[in-house]
């Protein structure tokens, strides 16, 4: 018996192994970005960024602070911006950093609306008031592909510490994978045959 058990406990260990990963939390801060000024951002962290630029806070230029030291995003031109999954599937936006920044001598925005997207369809929308520190916004938007930012053309916004939760797979169904199932009969199996062995 005392065998059977380890083999049961080997196939459950193998059987988890076989499933897919489950959805990881991270920070972005775009604190690795190396910039003396503002950088475009194309892909990044897993995402494709729109009319994004990577800043330095606290330079003669952009004279901000960073939620976390030392940069922070901003659109460009004050314009509609924001991210999309690089890859095929959906992610969680959990929470944003966000603070009004008037660059340039122009004027800063009193708010953005953010909008969350599944496949070009809107799921979720929020206007987010600006202030003159920092403010988290908490979202948890599931099941989203797409986050734009806007303005409606009336000044800048800063963010920083934006936090999803990425899910790199497709579509999730409740069908399990043939590997899945292929182990899972095979342990049956060998359950069977150990049970059967004991029993002779």
């Amino acid at each position: 018996m005392l065998a059977v058990a380890r083999l049961s406990r080997r196939i459950t260990l193998l059987a988890a192994l076989a499933l897919p990963a489950a959805a990881s939390a991270q920070t972005i801060d775009f604190d690795d970005i190396l910039t003396s000024s503002y950088t475009a951002l194309g892909t990044y962290r897993g995402f494709d960024w729109s009319n994004t630029f990577a800043l330095a806070a606290g330079t003669s230029f952009a004279p901000v602070a960073a939620a976390s030291s030392p940069n922070v995003i901003f659109p460009g031109f004050g314009a509609v911006s924001g991210f999309t999954l690089a890859s095929p599937g959906t992610f969680t936006l959990g929470s944003i950093d966000f603070v009004q920044w008037a660059p340039f001598g122009g004027a800063a925005a009193p708010s953005t609306t953010v909008t969350g997207y599944a496949g070009g369809t809107q799921l979720f929308q929020q206007t987010v008031t600006l202030g003159s520190s920092y403010q988290t916004t908490v979202f948890n938007w599931a099941g989203i592909d797409q986050v734009t930012f806007d303005q409606n053309g009336a000044g800048w916004y800063v963010a920083d510490n934006i936090v999803p939760s990425a899910i790199p797979t497709g579509p999730v169904t409740s069908a399990p994978e043939p590997a899945t199932v292929t182990l899972l009969t095979a342990g049956l199996a060998a359950l069977g045959l150990g049970v059967r062995r004991r029993r002779a």
